[in-house]
């Protein structure tokens, strides 16, 4: 079944995640996570939203998330935005 629009379908145990720069930024800054769940309208796929620091230097960043004793590591590209 597709995960469910309201309420969504949230995961049992947390999720922690930080982020680390590549390009001489900080060597780690933990990250907001606002949302980890099943997500909405699809089958078999989870949604984890991060919130990247408005200061955190454009290029590619590692994305190290963590829940218990488990963890995985990706590279996120992060680019500027200008408000």
């Amino acid at each position: 079944m597709p995960g469910p629009f309201n309420p969504p379908a949230l995961t049992l145990a947390p999720l922690g995640c930080g982020l680390v720069s590549l390009n001489g930024g900080p060597t780690w800054q933990g990250v907001t996570v606002p949302f980890v769940g099943y997500a909405p309208g699809f089958v078999g796929v989870y949604q984890v939203n991060i919130m990247i620091p408005n200061d955190w230097p454009a290029g590619i960043a590692l994305l190290d998330c963590y829940s218990g004793t488990q963890s995985s590591t990706m590279r996120l590209p992060v680019g500027s935005s200008v408000h």
